[in-house]
């Protein structure tokens, strides 16, 4: 007597009536990342460029939240090649966050990079960046 029919028989029945094992779908991942924009407003500085050494720069940042709530602003400036040097940290108590600051370039030519980064509750990052080339 042949056994594979019964064989199927069994296999079938018992994967109707087993629980799957398989994950519930969830939905779409929502791990959303904060975003930083630069108010481009006449006056402002929004975009990497070439100015005098020794300007001063008008910027302002705005943070708003992705998935995740934010925590902290940093801003870090890194002359040429060199490392970079964190001069502000700021908490952020909400979303948006905005940041206005009056950059003071170096007074000799060079380049210089400066990043602002929000931090969300969870660690992770988001940056922008402006590249002023001083002459």
């Amino acid at each position: 007597m042949d056994a594979r029919p019964f064989l199927l028989l069994s296999a079938l029945i018992a994967a109707s009536i087993l629980p799957s094992c398989a994950k519930e779908d969830d939905g779409p991942a929502s791990d959303e990342p904060a975003t930083i924009a630069f108010r481009s407003d006449s006056g402002y500085v929004h975009t990497s460029g070439t100015y005098d050494a020794g300007d001063t720069l008008h910027v302002e940042v705005t943070v708003t939240k992705g998935s995740e709530d934010l925590r902290t602003f940093f801003v870090e400036r890194r002359y040429d090649n060199n490392d970079a040097v964190r001069f502000d940290s700021v908490p952020i108590d909400g979303s948006p966050f905005h940041y206005d600051t009056v950059m003071v370039l170096r007074a000799q030519a060079g380049t210089e990079k400066w990043t602002f980064i929000g931090e969300e509750e969870g660690g992770d990052r988001s940056l922008r960046s402006l590249t002023i080339t001083t002459q």
